[in-house]
């Protein structure tokens, strides 16, 4: 039923009550003229106030049972039209999203400061350098997309598992594209094994007690 067919119906039984010889409520009829205003916040207060005050009123009693044994319940009153929401990423696609766009923002501020130096930096190697940062950024997020599921169940122990997952992605990432450009092996030995794996713990701990401190529940 909409708003327009939800009034004609209740102008029709208002009108067959009133043939009926019952009086019309007097503050009911002055309400609907001062509170005829646009906009479905103002609609909706209307009818709170309206069922509130026909809860008690002995005339709008009298009319409203009146109506209810000739013509049945009162259909439900429509709700108001939503206004549309602006576009959302899916859920999976914003720790990509996110951290594609915070370590490119970080790598973008880095090569800008190397390009006001002495030295300066070409631009070509700068939109590499960010572009390199973007894809380590969002190889995290999507490892923590597809892992999140899992470890939200563990609560907080899951929360902090994630931080290091995430961070096992962004810096696993890195490694593999330096690799896959032919960079020297970055871990040579079993030391260097152990360093990258204090940071990843270390730093993925960290980053998962910041987001816990900021978000009270876990998502």
């Amino acid at each position: 039923m909409t708003q327009a067919e939800y009034e004609a119906e209740v102008e029709r039984r208002q009108r067959v009550v009133d043939e009926a010889g019952l009086s019309r409520c007097e503050w009911l009829a002055a309400r609907k003229t001062v509170s005829a205003q646009p906009g479905a916040g103002a609609l909706m207060r209307l009818a709170n106030e309206v069922k509130a005050h026909s809860a008690t009123c002995p005339t709008c009693k009298a009319r409203n049972e009146y109506a209810r044994a000739n013509f049945g319940p009162m259909p439900a009153r429509p709700r108001p039209p939503e206004a549309p929401r602006g576009f959302a990423l899916p859920a999976w696609s914003r720790p990509p999203v996110f951290g594609a766009t915070a370590i490119g923002a970080i790598v973008a501020l880095r090569v800008i400061g190397a390009s006001l130096g002495p030295r300066g930096m070409p631009i070509g190697i700068g939109l590499a350098a960010i572009g390199f940062g973007m894809a380590c950024g969002a190889a995290g997020g999507l490892v923590l997309s597809a892992t999140r599921p899992a470890l939200r169940k563990l609560g907080a122990l899951g929360d902090y598992l994630s931080g290091v997952v995430a961070m096992g992605g962004y810096i696993g990432a890195a490694l593999l594209m330096l690799s896959a450009l032919g960079s020297k092996p970055v871990i040579k030995n079993g030391s260097d094994a152990v360093i990258f794996a204090v940071i990843i713990v270390g730093f993925g701990l960290l980053g998962a007690h910041s987001w816990r401190r900021k978000n009270r529940t876990p998502s």
